[in-house]
């Protein structure tokens, strides 16, 4: 009897071990993969408040050879500015332009600098570069002085304007992953 059990214990035993041995890896594919980390970039241009998203501005009149500071339609450089806010994760580089109308005719300047940039160190730019600060991150740099920039526009009607009417230019203000756009 206790070799009879000794017996079933045995095949009981050498089942087991054969099921664990049916039962392991037989063979293994190994697949590659790639990603990729995008930060979010997100930018806010806001008013003169810098806390009110900045969706339009008023121009108001002109006459051929006239020009104003914008914000506030006036004729000297103004000392309230609109905000353009790096609101995300990865630092970017800022430029302003212009659409919708002759620019030999209708002249847009543009002024920015950064918040830490003192109020001297105005960029300013007829048509064309990419302010060389970047607008960082607070994920890069804690200082909030360095993740934002004023700015303030002239709109200028040149001699040459000889037409009368209402025109519509866009503003437009683009974020770009390098100083070199």
């Amino acid at each position: 009897m206790n070799r009879l059990k000794k017996v079933i214990f045995s095949v009981i035993f050498i089942a087991i071990l054969t099921t664990t041995v049916y039962g392991a890896l037989l063979i293994a594919n190994q697949i590659p993969t790639n990603m990729i980390i995008k930060p979010i970039v997100s930018m806010g241009v806001f008013d003169t408040d810098g806390k009110t998203p900045l969706t339009f501005i008023d121009l108001g009149q002109f006459q051929i050879g006239s020009g104003y500071y914008f914000p506030g339609h006036i004729e000297n450089e103004p000392t309230i500015y609109y905000f353009v806010n790096n609101t995300d994760q990865q630092t970017f580089w800022v430029n302003l332009d212009v659409e919708g109308v002759d620019k030999n005719k209708i002249q847009f300047d543009f002024y920015i600098r950064r918040g830490d940039q003192l109020r001297f160190d105005w960029f300013g730019y007829t048509i064309g570069p990419i302010y060389p600060y970047g607008i960082v991150t607070r994920l890069e740099n804690s200082d909030p002085n360095v993740q934002f920039a004023y700015w303030f526009f002239k709109v200028t009607i040149t001699p040459s304007q000889t037409e009368f009417g209402t025109f519509t230019p866009t503003i437009i203000v683009r974020a770009y992953d390098s100083v070199d756009g």
